[in-house]
């Protein structure tokens, strides 16, 4: 995929800077490329805002191997902040799950840091429940944080 280097930036931003992306540490590029190559035939879209380039990008992926599950997805999503709030991940997170309906998937699962109250918040507004948290499982910035399970169903 073309935009991988701009994807690793953001992902890079967001490893750095928030609890938003699990890594402690900033990632390879190679980290984006096996990331977007297990998304298979799942889509994947960039945003892009005129000259100023990538603004964000998001992608569904299947969340089991097993063809038991096909009918769960995950979706996965990053917007630079200065992008935020004014329409874009509504946008994305829509097209998203109407590429989720299309292929007949039922219910499409978010993995959520507890330390981000901002993408809780923006799940909850566009239909996602709590169905599951972890406690205590993650470690980053020297804090323990739980991750969060959210899910929409599309049927």
């Amino acid at each position: 995929m073309e935009d991988c280097d701009g994807i690793h930036k953001l992902f890079n931003y967001y490893v750095t800077h928030s609890f938003s992306a699990y890594p402690d540490s900033v990632v390879e590029l190679s980290f984006i490329q096996k990331l977007m190559s297990n998304y298979g035939d799942y889509p994947c879209y960039i945003i892009e805002q005129d000259e100023k380039g990538l603004a964000g990008f998001g992608m569904l992926r299947k969340h089991h191997f097993a063809s038991s599950f096909n009918r769960v997805a995950e979706l996965t999503y990053f917007i630079y902040p200065d992008f935020t709030s004014i329409g874009l991940g509504s946008q994305l997170i829509e097209k998203l799950l109407a590429e989720a309906k299309k292929r007949e998937i039922e219910s499409v699962l978010a993995s959520i840091s507890s330390k981000n109250t901002q993408s809780i918040r923006f799940h909850k507004k566009h239909g996602f429940k709590q169905c599951g948290r972890f406690l205590k499982i993650g470690k980053k910035f020297n804090e323990d944080f739980d991750v969060i399970w959210m899910q929409k169903f599309l049927t």
